[in-house]
């Protein structure tokens, strides 16, 4: 087992940067994060989950058995995870309502996406959608509120952020997934954008960090 992974990542590199990215945000939510709130606890779990599901999906690839359909599956995690998030955190209910029923429709509408085989273009695209709408909508709302002393000290705006720089980043990618992350593509063509994936999945990671790190000073940086 040891020497599969070995080869997987002599043969491809940046996936261990990918998969040690996962941990740092663990590492750093575990010891520095505030327990005390939810919508951390809840971004953690979603990390935690992150992680055995690159364990898993490398187990797979080692044995040339095809994980793609972990990815897929995992986007309805991801919007539970990042819907939670922003649930908890939001004080006014008419928000609260946007997020539980956004939530819920993707889901539902994910679910006539669904593909095992092929990476679903569907479910990856409105899942970025979703990330996006509710980083973007979150700014909006902490502008508008002006209740935040020290936007920097602030957790969710690096974990909006990395959403954001994440969604954008990918989002074209994924719309076009059926042909340039298609099972059928030429290999140099697949690896290019999916390297892309993975740099821009980084990126992620170490914002998320930063918004576990600085969460101890989110109690003392409301005006």
């Amino acid at each position: 087992m040891l020497e599969r992974f070995f080869h997987l990542y002599l043969e491809h590199p940046l996936e261990l940067t990918h998969d040690l990215a996962t941990v740092i945000p663990i590492v750093v939510g575990l010891f520095y994060a505030n327990p005390k709130r939810k919508e951390i606890r809840f971004l953690l779990i979603y990390f935690v989950f992150l992680f055995f599901r690159n364990l898993i999906s490398n187990i797979y690839a080692t044995y040339r058995i095809n994980n793609i359909f972990l990815y897929n599956f995992f986007n309805f995690i991801e919007i539970i995870g990042f819907g939670l998030t922003y649930y908890f955190n939001i004080n006014k209910s008419n928000f609260k309502f946007y997020i539980l029923i956004g939530s819920i429709l993707v889901i539902i509408i994910n679910v006539f996406f669904w593909e095992t085989n092929e990476f679903s273009a569907g479910i990856l695209t409105l899942t970025r959608i979703f990330g996006l709408s509710i980083a973007l909508f979150y700014f909006v709302e902490l502008l508008a509120e002006m209740k935040v002393k020290n936007i920097l000290k602030h957790s969710l705006f690096w974990v909006s952020s990395g959403i954001i720089i994440h969604s954008t980043g990918t989002i074209l990618i994924f719309l076009f997934s059926k042909i340039i992350l298609s099972t059928r593509a030429a290999p140099d063509i697949f690896f290019a954008y999916w390297n892309f994936i993975l740099i821009m999945y980084i990126v992620f990671c170490l914002f998320v960090s930063v918004g576990f790190w600085v969460s101890k000073y989110d109690e003392d940086n409301y005006a």
